[in-house]
């Protein structure tokens, strides 16, 4: 008769052991499944990341290539260049961002570039509204002012900590003076000062053309506003460009046709009370001049940095000598050996000498000049700007530096100097009315985009950077 053999049976605690093992087998799986998805989100957030910002980088790089006036002081307003402007905004992140936290995030922000370019092969294009009709018509011109920059949507900064709500904002305004017709015109409107102000900042908001606007009291005793296409040697004179047009002085007075020259230097910004037709420190009335949404490029955006080489910016040695330091290395407002200098030439904020209180003395570490009208705008709200500049301000018949003499230094006639007999030369620089706000030229430009990627916490920054060397 066969005996049967009896099975054994696995015991509890076997069994407790093969579903712990089977636990951390598991778990093991889906952490590498989790590690796996983690990294390919992380790789299509960074591809993401860099095909935006290699767009944007080489959208401005195509734009300076196609820039049309000469990076350099004292160009003729009849040669039809156009102009270049850089402005070094108040806020940066050694000048306060906010939250603490936000300090290694966030870099300049509320930088401006803007400045007339040209492009045959690729004409800019824009829309522009017929007031007859009412209908929107897209029409190209080969020049245009380029407007670039970086601004919150939602808040001011420092009062948001999200900075998802910084944009890339770029607007092309197309110099069409075609467009003005018989009339010398595009558009006019009759009404007060407030009611005229609305009317040109809902133009500029609508159409994406060059424009200045003529003022002038009307019969009616309120003023007749005539909104006229720029031609490239109208954007000369400042008043002329985006958002620099000023209504009324710092009393309050209308600033007609005839009294412009009451709120040279035209900038951008508040001075002394002055209010102009928008401010840019995050200033509402600026964002709706960028209304149109094909103006935003990228969002995400945490720098917007516009620096440029300045050959005689110092380079000093680490306090612990172990590299170089430049004015845009954090560490050099601090820890650096100022005995020990290593060499000269670099990317420079304007007026970064001012901002950060050392003695530094190169092309473009201090103010700007003060007969440029901008020395006070740098004074006052930190602000400083480059400008290439034309010599239109010394024969516009405007009294500019307000000493009762117009034109003085365009007259033929040699001015003495202060002592008797004494003259530097016939219209010297000593007689000009102006000044360009930094009198030597740049030698080129370097513009740094940094992109956050809030969900896959990632930074990434690329830079446009364009050479003014004349070939």
């Amino acid at each position: 008769m066969a005996r049967f053999r009896s099975r054994r049976g696995m015991t509890f605690v076997e069994l407790l052991v093969a579903m712990a093992l089977s636990m951390i087998l598991i778990y093991g799986m889906v952490a590498a499944f989790g590690r796996v998805g983690r990294e390919a989100s992380d790789g299509r957030a960074r591809i993401e990341m860099a095909n935006q910002l290699r767009n944007v980088i080489n959208r401005l790089n195509q734009d300076l290539e196609g820039a049309t006036a000469p990076v350099r002081n004292w160009n003729s307003p009849t040669s039809g260049a156009g102009y270049f402007e850089a402005i070094e905004g108040p806020r940066n992140m050694r000048t306060g961002l906010g939250a603490a936290t936000q300090v290694q995030l966030f870099d300049d922000i509320d930088d401006v570039l803007m400045f007339t370019s040209r492009n045959d092969a690729n004409p800019f294009r824009g829309r522009i509204v017929d007031y007859a009709t009412g209908n929107v018509n897209y029409v190209t011109s080969p020049t245009a002012e380029v407007i670039w920059a970086a601004t919150p949507i939602t808040a001011p900064l420092g009062t948001d900590s999200d900075p998802r709500d910084f944009y890339i904002y770029r607007r092309a305004m197309l110099v069409l003076p075609s467009l003005n017709g018989a009339n010398g015109f595009v558009h006019q409107a009759v009404g007060t000062l407030p009611q005229l102000m609305n009317v040109f900042n809902q133009f500029i908001t609508g159409n994406d053309l060059s424009v200045r606007m003529s003022l002038q009291p009307d019969a009616s005793g309120n003023y007749r506003l005539r909104i006229i296409a720029n031609r490239m040697e109208d954007l000369a004179a400042r008043e002329n460009r985006f958002g620099h047009r000023l209504t009324v002085d710092p009393n309050g007075n209308a600033l007609v046709d005839n009294s412009i020259r009451e709120a040279f230097p035209h900038s951008i910004y508040v001075v002394s009370g002055v209010a102009p037709n928008f401010t840019y420190s995050y200033n509402p009335a600026f964002l709706r001049l960028f209304a149109n949404t094909d103006a935003v490029l990228m969002s995400h955006v945490v720098a917007f940095d516009i620096k440029f080489y300045d050959p005689s910016s110092p380079g000093f040695a680490s306090a612990a000598g172990s590299e170089m330091l430049t004015p845009a290395d954090p560490g050099f407002y601090t820890s650096v050996d100022r005995t020990t200098l290593l060499g000269r030439g670099n990317f420079v904020d304007l007026g970064y000498a001012v901002t950060h209180g050392t003695v530094d003395v190169s092309h473009f570490s201090s103010y700007p000049h003060p007969k440029s009208g901008l020395r006070t705008l740098a004074a006052q709200v930190n602000v400083f700007t480059y400008d290439s500049w034309s010599n239109f301000y010394e024969t516009n018949g405007q009294d500019e530096d307000r000493d009762g003499v117009t034109d003085e230094g365009a007259d033929g006639i040699d001015v003495p100097t202060g002592t008797p007999g004494v003259g530097n030369g016939i219209d010297s620089f000593d007689e000009h009315e102006t000044a360009p706000p930094y009198g030597s030229p740049p030698r080129g430009i370097k513009v740094t985009v940094r992109l956050y990627e809030s969900d896959t916490r990632q930074i990434r920054q690329m830079s446009a950077m364009s050479d003014f060397i004349p070939e």
